[in-house]
């Protein structure tokens, strides 16, 4: 799997305590059990709490995970994969306006590649 961290959006802050971080070893490894190619994420930390978007491709189908959490859980604990979008095109079409604005530094790095 190959794993890609993004920058944070510009301008989105949740709680001034928050600071960027990586997914640890354990997080990616939690990952593994969907056998994906590829994640693309941001995620920050503080006291209480965390935020961060996870996006996953497998083949051709895509999915993300909202990474939103509260010190009982961890970034990772409650994703799954479904793989419900067929391009990330169709799961950035499916998200609200207000939500694309999490996906935009991920965006922008998954259109370099391309």
């Amino acid at each position: 799997m190959k794993v890609h961290k993004c920058k944070q959006p510009k301008g989105l802050i949740y709680d001034y305590d928050e600071k960027p971080t990586k997914l640890d070893r354990n997080d990616i490894r939690s990952l593994e059990r969907f056998e994906l190619d590829e994640i693309w994420y941001w995620n920050t930390e503080g006291d209480y709490e965390g935020n961060g978007i996870l996006v996953m491709r497998k083949g051709d189908l895509w999915d993300y995970h909202d990474m939103s959490h509260c010190s009982c859980y961890g970034p990772i604990d409650e994703a799954e994969f479904k793989g419900r979008y067929a391009s990330y095109e169709a799961m950035l079409d499916a998200c609200s306006e207000e939500f694309t604005t999490e996906f935009e530094t991920i965006t922008r790095y998954i259109k370099c590649e391309n």
